[in-house]
């Protein structure tokens, strides 16, 4: 859902220059491979909210890296629901 700007650069250490412009997902799923090698990533481009609950089930570990109060709200609720 967003993409990679200049200004997250200087804090957020997951992205580099060259992931300027592109899927934030996709740019960590990109480093935490490179450093991880063997983890299975499943990215989704949207809104946690979009993602039907049926979706969290899936995995054991939910990792969430979101800027949005909204949103963490809303994904700990989630985890706390399937705990």
């Amino acid at each position: 859902m967003d993409t990679v700007d200049f200004t997250n650069l200087n804090r957020q250490f997951m992205f580099r220059k060259h992931n300027v412009g592109k899927s934030k997902t996709e740019a960590v799923a990109s480093f935490v491979s490179k450093r991880c090698p063997g983890v299975k990533i499943t990215t989704y481009n949207k809104r946690v909210q979009e993602i039907p609950f049926s979706v969290y089930l899936q995995f054991p570990v939910i990792i969430g890296g979101l800027d949005n109060v909204e949103a963490r709200k809303y994904l700990n609720n989630i985890v706390f629901l399937i705990n």
